[in-house]
C-alpha cells in the first residue's frame, strides 16, 4: 500500500518471484478518485488491484499512475484500456492485499 497524501489508496497485488498470473479481460474505462480510492468507471464500480512495483504521482494536472520503471500509464479523470479481472472475495488475492487494504475502499474488486 502506498498513501499519496494520506487520502489516495494504491491497492498493491503482493510481489512476486517468476512468472505471475495475469487476468484477461479488458475494459475501456475512466479512472475515477472516489474518497481516496481508485476505481473503474464511477464510485460504485470495482476498486483497482495494481500490479506489484505502481505508485502515484501528483502533478500540476492531476493525479497519475506510474509503472514499475516509471512511466505515465493512467491519470486520474481519463480513459484508459485495462485488463485483468473480478475476484468477488478478497479470499481468493491472498492475505497481502487484505492486509493492506483501507476500509475507506470497499469493493468489490
Amino acid at each position: 500500500l502506498h498513501v499519496f497524501d494520506s487520502k489516495i489508496y494504491v491497492i498493491l497485488q503482493a510481489p512476486t518471484v517468476g512468472d505471475r498470473v495475469n487476468m484477461l479481460a479488458a475494459a475501456n474505462v475512466e479512472l475515477v478518485l472516489d474518497e481516496g480510492c481508485l476505481r473503474m468507471g464511477s464510485a460504485d464500480v470495482h476498486l483497482i488491484i495494481w500490479p506489484p512495483g505502481f505508485s502515484l504521482a501528483s502533478e500540476d494536472d492531476g493525479v497519475q499512475i506510474l509503472n514499475e520503471t516509471g512511466l505515465i500509464v493512467a491519470r486520474v479523470g481519463e480513459k484508459v484500456r485495462m485488463s485483468g479481472g473480478q475476484v468477488r472475495s478478497l479470499r481468493h488475492t491472498g492475505g497481502y492485499v487484505l492486509r493492506h487494504l483501507p476500509l475507506s475502499c470497499p469493493g468489490t474488486y
